[in-house]
Order: C-alpha cells, then sequence, then structure tokens
C-alpha cells in the first residue's frame, strides 16, 4: 500500500541537500550560516541542531499511490522534535501526533483511520542519521475505523526491530510479538499477515512518508536560505541533480522567488516555486532511490533571527523509486502540504 523501501531516518535529507545545493555551486548566495539575507537584511545564523514543527495546514497533504490507485489523506498532525543539519540526526518529541485515512483493506468499502501518538514516557522517538533504523522510542496506534477485533496497536522499539501488541479496550488481543526491520518492513505487502501487524506497518510507513515530504520542504527552506542573494538579483536559480545512468543527462531543481510582498526586497511574506525535473537522488546507502518531478511551493516565507519556515504545498509532485538503474513504473503523486517552522 505504501513503498516498503521507506526508511524512517533523515540521513538521506543530507543527501538531498548536497546534492542539490553543491551542484548550484560553491560560495551561492549570501545567506547560509555567513550572512546575506536577500536585499541586504543580515540573515540569521543557524545553528548546527534546530528545533523543527510540522503543522496541519489550510491545503492538506493527499498522496496517490499507482498503480493501485490507494489514496493517503493526513487529516492532521503536530509533530516536533530536533534536527542536526550535520549528521541528520532526527528526534520527534514524545506526546505528538498525526492522523491518516486509507481505503481499508480488512473491511470491504470502508476507510482505516488512524490517529497515532508517540506516548507521555517513551521518550519519543529517536533516529541517528547514521544509522538505518531508530534505536528508541515508542508508538500508540489508535484505530477509529476499517478493521474489527481491536482499536489500539503498540508498537515498541527493541535493539533488534519492534515488539508489537494488540488491545482491544484494555484487553490484549494478540500479541507481543517481536520482529526484526526486515520482518516488520516485509509486512507492507503481505495480504496474509495478521491485521493488527499490517495496522503497525501502515502507520510507520505513514510516518516516513510524512518526513519525506518533510525532508524536501528543508530542502527548498536551506536553498532560498543559503542562496537568497542570486534569487533576488536574478528571481531564479537553476541546479542539477546527479546523472540518472543510461541517460546521459541530470534532472534539475529551478527555485523561483516571487516577491509577493511588492517591496523588492527578498524577505518574509513572499513566495518560493520550486519546480523539479527528472531530479535523481543517489543514496549510496541503499539500493533503492529516488526521482522526482514536480512544483513544491513554499508561501508566507518566514525569517526572522530564530526561525526559518512557511507553508509548503506540492503540486502534481511524481515521486518514482529506481533500483538497479530502473526507473519503477509505480509512483507517487502528493498534492497539498503542511506548514513546517523550523526554530533555535
Amino acid at each position: 500500500m505504501m513503498a516498503a523501501s521507506r526508511k524512517f531516518w533523515l540521513g538521506w535529507l543530507g543527501l538531498l541537500f548536497l546534492a542539490s545545493v553543491m551542484m548550484f555551486g560553491c560560495g551561492g548566495g549570501g545567506g547560509g550560516d555567513a550572512g546575506g539575507g536577500g536585499g541586504g537584511t543580515p540573515a540569521p545564523t543557524v545553528p548546527v541542531t534546530i528545533n523543527y514543527s510540522i503543522g496541519t495546514s489550510d491545503n492538506p497533504l493527499v498522496a496517490t499511490f499507482a498503480p493501485e490507485g490507494v489514496t493517503f489523506t493526513l487529516t492532521s498532525i503536530r509533530f516536533t522534535g530536533t534536527l542536526n543539519r550535520d549528521t541528520g540526526d532526527l528526534t520527534l518529541d514524545e506526546n505528538r501526533s498525526m492522523a491518516f485515512t486509507l481505503p481499508s483493506p480488512f473491511i470491504e468499502e470502508a476507510t482505516l483511520s488512524i490517529g497515532i501518538l508517540t506516548p507521555s514516557g517513551s521518550g519519543g522517538i529517536v533516529s541517528p542519521g547514521n544509522q538505518q533504523y531508530p534505536t528508541r522510542g515508542a508508538l500508540q496506534i489508535n484505530v477509529a475505523s476499517g478493521v474489527t477485533g481491536f482499536d489500539r496497536v503498540m508498537g515498541e522499539i527493541t535493539a533488534t526491530g519492534v515488539r508489537i501488541s494488540a488491545y482491544q479496550l484494555n484487553d490484549l488481543v494478540a500479541g507481543p510479538v517481536d520482529l526484526t526491520w526486515l520482518q516488520f518492513e516485509a509486512l507492507e505487502n503481505d495480504a496474509g499477515a495478521a491485521p493488527y501487524l499490517r495496522v503497525a506497518r501502515y502507520s510507520y510507513s505513514a510516518i516516513e512518508f510524512i518526513f519525506e515530504q518533510f525532508s524536501l520542504a528543508y530542502l527548498l527552506v536551506a536553498l532560498v536560505f543559503e542562496y537568497d542573494d542570486q534569487l533576488q538579483s536574478s528571481r531564479s536559480i537553476v541546479g542539477n541533480s546527479a546523472v540518472f545512468p543510461g541517460t546521459g543527462r541530470a534532472g534539475t531543481l529551478r527555485v523561483d522567488w516571487q516577491d509577493t510582498t511588492g517591496n523588492g526586497d527578498l524577505g518574509p511574506g513572499d513566495r518560493f516555486v520550486g519546480t523539479f525535473s527528472e531530479f535523481w537522488v543517489d543514496d549510496p546507502t541503499d539500493d533503492v532511490d529516488r526521482m522526482y518531478d514536480g512544483v513544491l511551493t513554499l508561501s508566507g516565507y518566514i525569517e526572522n533571527p530564530n526561525s526559518l519556515g512557511g507553508a509548503f504545498v506540492f503540486s502534481n509532485f511524481r515521486e518514482r523509486e529506481t533500483q538497479g538503474n530502473m526507473i519503477s513504473p509505480d509512483s507517487t503523486i502528493v498534492n497539498g502540504g503542511f506548514d513546517v517552522i523550523f526554530s533555535w
């Protein structure tokens, strides 16, 4: 239902940043940690470790997975945590939540409606950027509709994988069962697995998916901040991705500045449009890579001494996986988005 190869970690977020920013040319705009700020406004100094906040927007995120035609709808999100910009180390605070819907594979013509919570006392989720999987944390998965026999699934990260249990009210009805990460990943497309195990996997995949879109939002705001002087002077910048083997050409990412405030100065309140065209990210830590096409817009740009961000909206944004120098016929089309703020 969702690509099983997704990984809940942001080590490749750094890859996105480097694979793009470095190809715009070193020394680009005057932003970043060194100054700039567009139009002569001093840029804030951004520390290595920053806080992030992802919130529900007026245009919620909807993704359609082809060729199945399955639609994922993010109905609410309230995530906060920290991100190390150098290492990709990521944390997700406890008592954070999100909710989503999918067509239920368990009850005909029903909607699987799920709420996810990082429980109080769990310490949140910790995902080091140099590791493939999180090393600590837990999830409480509340099932509102679309399945029978249980209304809550608990997932705990262990030393080797995850431990999963199902409950009806306060009664344990299934588990606990311990799975390695590979066994857990394989549940994505295992129609014969117990429903509570599949619900756990769908929920984890949903979080992975949200953080993948979050990493693209991070990429766009980082480019705006780093290359603000170039955007101020030319109104657009264009960079190349890695060359996809066999094609002899690189994809592109074009970022355009729209002076929404009309003051002639790149800054708060402005709009930026990122257009991806066959933009390929080669992840040396995984045999599955990704290619992006479509538009990601940043509106209501926020830049002040202690924060960056705004409203991020995807428009017919297509992701395709690549493996062995072949492009998968499967794709994900994303529309809508969320609000993101980075602060320190």
